[in-house]
């Protein structure tokens, strides 16, 4: 980058030269030819360096060793098939995968080509969509050789393997939200999520049938229902694994422990050709170390060696002395010729100030006009920010408004709520109403992103979760005794609201939401979460727990479902309903609040009243992130059972 911009600037300044209308010196000439040397020069230089790089591990297969090591029948079955039909895993970075360009790449696709130049023979790439469609067109003798395969029992029945080629360590991956070391042991009658064909699949199903087994087309999308929390974890490699982590942004996912098998990749063939399976076998044996190395480090990053250690440096380094050297010629010639210039130069000066003068006078003209139109746009983009302020200033106080003006008057009951936006506008809304004498609803939201697109739809999500218990709607609805009211089981609601809102139809916009319904007098709890942060509940005398949520957010998947859960509380309990901008809430140093200090100041204002222990929360909240504050919207809603 920065030698393509100071050549830039050198062709830039040689054309401002020429176009001045002043006569130029031979000394500026000779300056110009000198640079251009020095450029010639340079690209001489780096071309030579390409040449000197540009090689290439293999030969002829007329002249391979490999062929002295084969046997006359094995001679003739090569001549005889000299296409070998493959099927490389579509999705398998680094290892094989194939591109935009629809060709095979990876580190399997170096050993193939390594191979064919060994062999004299073409490997012909069949490029299928998904893994199990490989192994399935393999199944019927559709495709001969599997370049990057791990051997099961499964596999055995159909494939014949060859000694692995690499090796890789399997780990077992879950979300950030706990810290408890997992074995495949631990994670009997838990959802564990496989790619569909892959190695694992295999091995869990034959060696711990008491897992839940849930399988994905890709790595990607079983690495994203991990961290949804639509399964308790996945089993891959750790390659391939952290490779997707980066590429998809998952920041939420960790290594949480080892499933204890390795990753072993070999080359496959059909079970009937075992002279192919033979073939290959020694030629894998005829692979350097070198070549082995050189596929790992164009496709695994490692460390590379010390600057001055590599041939480039020193190519550089005499690159920069020719140039110094011809720089420093270019200056003696320079000194040599100034003398003879100086009285010319001098004369074209003078005529240069004059028309310096000239073009002064004229570009302040232009700027002093300039400067007149700028002033005028500047008042009318002022007008139009007073009103676009005012504008957003009544948008916010029609938000505000559908805030609760009061906490319900239900006996032994109270609520406590608190709304901070971090722009005029904001995505969260929250409400607590009085369904019927005996049911309190309560329920925070979450809308992705900010602005007004955000604060529209939150306006539509509290329109729709607005009780009316005259007519029918989506919280509540008359009986059909016409006395009683017909209360809405909170999973019902989440599916409606899936129904009503879903992404195409706003603006690509989606929310999480935590909705539940109290008993007053059972004081029984039902609930629902779509996608939205854990409710922590706070008991006397005893540590913060934090409640069973899961669910996908509201408008991703068109026929999601959502589960209802239940919770039974007591005299002197407490929960804390929030938005993701607490626990996301971030210092200077870029790290978030975080769920357990959340639950710690929870924990430590149990003494005090609920009043002061949500003010606690908030003035920890703006200590942590400090004069810049959150930077995103900050709900919070929490009840006591009195």
């Amino acid at each position: 980058m920065r030698c393509g911009a100071y050549r830039n600037k050198t062709i830039l300044d040689s054309r401002t030269a020429f176009s001045c209308p002043i006569h130029h010196s031979p000394y500026m000439c000779l300056t110009v030819m000198s640079i251009r040397g020095v450029l010639i020069l340079c690209l001489v230089a780096c071309t030579a360096n390409a040449w000197a790089f540009d090689a290439y591990a293999g030969g002829d297969a007329a002249a391979s060793p490999l062929m002295s090591q084969l046997t006359e029948a094995e001679k003739e079955w090569l001549a005889e098939h000299p296409v070998i039909r493959v099927g490389p895993d579509p999705d398998f970075p680094p290892f094989e995968f194939i591109d935009d360009d629809g060709q095979h790449r990876g580190m399997a696709a170096d050993y193939l080509a390594i191979l064919a130049k060994q062999l004299g023979i073409k490997f012909e790439i069949v490029r299928l969509e998904t893994w199990s469609e490989v192994l399935e067109h393999a199944k019927r003798r559709d495709l001969d050789m599997l370049s990057a395969a791990a051997k099961t029992p499964q596999r055995a029945e159909y494939m014949t393997f060859t000694s692995p080629h690499i090796r890789l360590p399997g780990v077992i991956i879950a979300t950030t939200g706990s810290d408890e070391d997992l074995t495949l042991e631990s994670l009997a009658g838990k959802k564990v999520v496989v790619v569909d064909g892959y190695l694992w699949h295999d091995l869990l199903s034959n060696d711990h049938p008491g897992i839940v087994l849930v399988t994905a087309p890709d790595i990607a999308t079983g690495l994203q229902m991990t961290s949804f929390g639509i399964v308790d974890a996945m089993v891959n490699d750790l390659a391939t694994t952290t490779h997707y982590i980066r590429e998809e942004g998952l920041t939420n996912l960790r290594v949480a422990g080892k499933p204890g098998y390795r990753f072993d990749l070999a080359l496959a063939t059909r079970n009937d050709w075992p002279e192919l399976n033979s073939i290959l076998e020694k030629a894998l044996g005829v692979i350097t170390d070198k070549q082995r190395m050189e596929i790992q480090d164009r496709w695994i990053v490692l460390q590379q060696k010390p600057l001055w250690q590599r041939p480039v440096f020193w190519y550089w380094i005499v690159g920069i002395g020719l140039t110094i050297c011809l720089i420093f010629g270019a200056i003696l010639t320079w000194n040599r010729t100034l003398k003879r210039v100086v009285a010319e130069r001098t004369k074209e000066l003078k005529s240069e100030l004059e028309w310096r003068k000239d073009a002064e006078e004229e570009l302040r003209q232009h700027r002093d006009h300039l400067n007149d139109l700028v002033k005028v746009r500047t008042a009318e983009l002022s007008k139009a920010n007073d009103r676009m302020r005012t504008d957003l200033e009544a948008a916010a106080r029609v938000q505000q408004s559908l805030l609760p003006e009061s906490s319900p008057d239900v006996p032994g009951t109270h609520f406590v709520w608190h709304y901070r936006p971090c722009d005029e506008l904001a995505g969260d809304i929250l409400n607590v109403f009085q369904l019927d004498e005996n049911h309190v609803g309560v329920y925070v939201a979450d809308v992705s992103g900010h602005g007004v697109a955000a604060s529209l739809l939150s306006v539509a999500i509290s329109r729709a979760m607005t009780p009316d218990s005259s007519h029918s709607s989506l919280l509540a609805r008359p009986a059909e005794n016409g006395t009683d009211i017909h209360i809405t089981p909170p999973a019902e609601v989440a599916r409606e609201l899936n129904k009503r809102f879903p992404m195409e139809e706003t603006g690509e916009k989606y929310f999480t939401i935590v909705y539940g319904v109290l008993n007053t007098k059972t004081l029984e709890l039902r609930y629902v979460s779509a996608g939205h942060p854990a409710i922590v509940c706070c008991s006397a005398g005893e540590d913060p727990e934090t409640l069973p949520c899961e669910g996908i957010p509201i408008g991703w998947y068109e026929d999601a479902d959502y589960e209802e859960n239940t919770w039974q509380l007591k005299r002197g309990d407490r929960l804390c309903l929030y938005s993701d901008g607490v626990p996301e809430a971030m210092n200077g140093d870029l790290e978030e609040f975080g769920a357990k200090r959340l639950i710690r100041s929870i924990s430590g204002s149990r003494a005090d009243s609920l009043d002061k222990c949500v003010t606690d929360i908030v003035w920890r909240i703006e200590q942590w992130c400090g004069k810049s504050g959150p930077r995103d919207d900050v709900s919070i809603l929490a009840l006591e059972i009195s």
